[in-house]
């Protein structure tokens, strides 16, 4: 297994909806929080990404996930597994799902 940036920095990733989140969550959130992680590393705030139209499906029991459902499920294990440079985060937080 490969060593992975969050040895050295905790990484945080926002998988988004919109285009206003994309633009905003990482810089709004993080705002609020402090930048270096309990076990004194730095917390890095990545760009968020966005998976278009999520939000206008619907999740349901009665049937398998709609192809857009999926494509937002591949983007955050993505994120937690590999990351979009080669470096998972340590963190991947989903959101606009209603």
């Amino acid at each position: 297994m490969k060593t992975s940036v969050g040895d050295t920095v905790k990484r945080i990733r926002f998988v988004v909806t919109g285009d206003l989140e994309r633009k905003a969550i990482a810089a709004s959130i993080s705002a609020l929080f402090p930048q270096t992680a309990s076990d004194g590393k730095p917390v890095e705030w990545l760009r968020a990404q966005k998976v278009p139209a999520a939000t206008t499906h619907r999740l349901t029991t009665s049937g398998p996930p709609s192809g857009t459902m999926k494509a937002l499920a591949r983007r955050v294990i993505a994120e937690a597994a590999e990351g979009e440079d080669g470096s998972p985060a340590d963190l991947v937080i989903c959101s606009g799902i209603v």
